[in-house]
């Protein structure tokens, strides 16, 4: 009875104060966002991908059309980061939005998510960064080492154990204090600004007939015959079609859907409307512009079509048609900037750029996760111990130490058992629907923390702009979930009449573990004498 006394005592949460503390100005937000976009992921998938699957898709329209809908989830982010100024992701707005048992659940589906996608960004720094950047760089310099560490980087130990590395330095660098994080992150967000202005540069200054000279004197590929090849093993070329643009658009979404997850750090972000605000609507602007830019500058310095063909060649296994024989990379963006160059110093930079734009969604992934596990301790839905704050870094070290393992867990799969969770994205947009839902019914639900917050003061005609901007973003997942589940190539179904996918699986044996995880929480912090649902009537702890 002492015991529960004791702990009933301590109040609704496991804590009187987070111990995270509020260092992140409004640059450090943008940053922040923007990173988590990366661009260069944006542009590597886009331009490899885009035209040679979706022939027709107009990749900057498709950039512009998901921009436009991430405006709309923006703002209504920002929303809930001024009424919740805490940190916590979507699992804050949903626990005192929606229902506090689906927001755990929902919450440990995106953190599940997002560690995957933490793994798979540390993969892509490997094949598209690094390997890309050894067999560029080896094949200009005419230099045999770098080749044959290309080819070494590009199989699955290397693509694990460097993987890895990536994870746990990103892992020791956010466990060492956010202000430190924050201060990297600008260094390297400078140098990838500067290397991405090189890069504009050289694809501006760049003609096709000299990339069309180089590929053939580097790789011995013929422009032309790249192309014939692909036609004859079944490429098919088309003309500009907004209806394949507009199926094409989720490609471009899944790097822009980090424009907003500064929303998870909000407990750490100083000034939080302002920064908020220029942090994640200036985030999908920004970036969304420029990656939609770098469309065009490389279809005029490749051409469309060579993209198309060359890597429908690659994706195809066509050797004598794709780089992947003489310079063992895939023909991904970076690989054929650097063959435009011919320049061992500015393939370098290309390359150095685009490493660095990938590295960011690593740490800044992991962040949000962790904030999402130690909010669930404030709330006693998690042991105490998750939410543990160092008190000499102010970061949670105990739950970065676990969203660092999750993530190298899903790096060993993606590595071995080159296993690509495709349509867990449609679980995600899911869960940040149900944010969307529940920021429609918020202002009538709880009317009282709605009113006493700065997002009251926004109408237009007397209804709140947070429920005009939630129901186009809702709109907009509708739209997106339904060109996911219809296309094999981005997701495909997560079930059919006939069949699951190992993804619904997967889902579904989390959703369980996660009902039963909060029922028998609930339950046993009941017997300790602690009401949980107390602490979702109020604002989280600061």
């Amino acid at each position: 009875m002492a015991q529960q006394a004791d702990l009933a005592g301590r109040g609704v949460f496991s804590r009187p104060a987070s111990g995270l503390i509020r260092v992140a100005g409004s640059a450090d937000v943008f940053i922040y966002n923007v990173g988590l976009v990366s661009v260069g992921i944006a542009i590597a998938l886009n331009q490899y991908y885009g035209p040679s699957l979706y022939p027709g898709a107009g990749i900057w329209l498709s950039t512009l059309l998901a921009a436009a809908g991430m405006l709309a989830i923006a703002a209504t982010f920002y929303f809930w980061s001024v009424i919740f100024p805490r940190s916590g992701g979507v699992y804050v707005s949903l626990s005192r939005g929606l229902s506090p048992g689906f927001a755990f659940v929902g919450s440990l589906v995106e953190t599940v998510i997002l560690l995957y996608y933490a793994a798979f960004a540390a993969s892509l720094i490997v094949k598209v960064g690094l390997s890309s950047f050894l067999a560029t760089v080896g094949v200009v310099a005419g230099n045999r080492t770098l080749l044959d560490w290309a080819a070494s980087t590009s199989e699955p130990s290397g693509v694990f154990w460097i993987g890895t590395a990536s994870l746990v330095l990103a892992g020791l660098l956010l466990a060492t204090g956010t202000r430190r994080y924050f201060s990297v992150q600008k260094v390297l967000f400078v140098l990838a600004v500067a290397g991405t202005l090189v890069l504009i540069a050289v694809l501006l200054l760049g003609s096709r007939a000299t990339f069309k000279a180089n590929l053939t004197e580097l790789t011995g590929l013929d422009y032309a015959g790249v192309i014939a090849t692909a036609k004859q093993n079944g490429y098919q070329t088309g003309s500009f079609d907004i209806g394949t643009s507009i199926q094409f658009l989720v490609f471009p979404l899944l790097p822009l859907l980090g424009a907003v997850q500064s929303i998870g750090l909000g407990g750490e972000v100083k000034r939080i409307r302002r920064s908020q605000l220029f942090g994640m609507l200036g985030a999908v602007a920004a970036t969304g512009l420029l990656i939609a830019l770098f469309d065009g500058l490389a279809a005029k310095a490749f051409g469309y079509e060579f993209q198309g063909a060359i890597g429908f060649n690659s994706i195809s296994g066509i050797a004598d048609g794709s780089t992947e024989a003489s310079v063992g990379a895939s023909p991904w963006f970076t690989v054929l900037a650097g063959i435009l160059t011919s320049n061992v110093l500015l393939a370098t930079v290309i390359m150095a750029t685009f490493v660095a734009w990938i590295w960011f969604w690593v740490p800044a992934e992991l962040a949000y996760t962790t904030r999402t596990m130690i909010a669930w301790s404030f709330d006693r839905i998690a042991p105490d111990r998750l939410g543990y704050v160092s008190q000499r870094f102010h970061t949670p070290v105990v739950a970065i130490g676990l969203s660092t393992a999750g993530a190298i867990v899903f790096m060993w799969l993606i590595a071995y058992r080159n296993i690509a969770f495709l349509s867990l994205i449609e679980a995600l947009v899911v869960v940040w629907g149900a944010a969307m839902v529940a920021a429609i019914l918020f202002p009538r639900t709880r009317r009282e923390l709605f009113q006493a917050s700065p997002a009251a003061s926004s109408r237009i005609a007397g209804v709140p702009v947070m429920v005009v901007t939630a129901v186009i973003s809702l709109a907009f997942f509708a739209l997106v979930l339904f060109l996911l589940w219809n296309d094999p190539i981005a997701a495909g179904p997560m079930f059919t009449l006939g069949s699951a996918s190992r993804e619904l699986w997967m889902v579904l044996g989390i959703v369980v573990f996660g009902v039963a995880w909060f029922l028998g929480t609930r339950l046993y912090r009941r017997r300790q004498g602690i009401d949980v649902d107390l602490a979702f009537r109020q604002i989280p702890i600061e």
